[in-house]
């Protein structure tokens, strides 16, 4: 009985980990994935926003309303990301 219960343990444990990274990568957030490893939620928080509009799971469970929803917040949020160094430092070799 008692491995049994051991094993169950180790199952449920690794479901918690891994169906939140599996969901994650689906959606297309390989940054999150990535942070996940380190910090657990991260995971969490990927596997519930909103999925990226060329994702496999925007594909396969979204609707045409929600794939809307999907590509203008991508939209809004395209192009480079912010270069927070280079303003910290006060570097303006990116304006040149």
């Amino acid at each position: 009985m008692d491995a049994l219960v051991e094993i169950l343990i180790v199952v449920g444990v690794m479901l918690i980990y891994l169906v939140p990274a599996v969901i994650t990568g689906l959606k297309g957030k390989q940054g999150m994935v990535t942070a996940g490893v380190f910090l657990h939620p991260v995971w969490w928080v990927g596997a519930i926003r909103l999925a990226r509009p060329d994702s496999y799971w925007a594909r396969r469970f979204y609707d045409d309303a929600k794939r809307r929803r999907a590509l203008e917040r991508h939209d809004r949020g395209a192009g480079p990301a912010p270069d927070h160094l280079a303003a910290l430092t006060g570097d303006s070799a990116g304006d040149a």
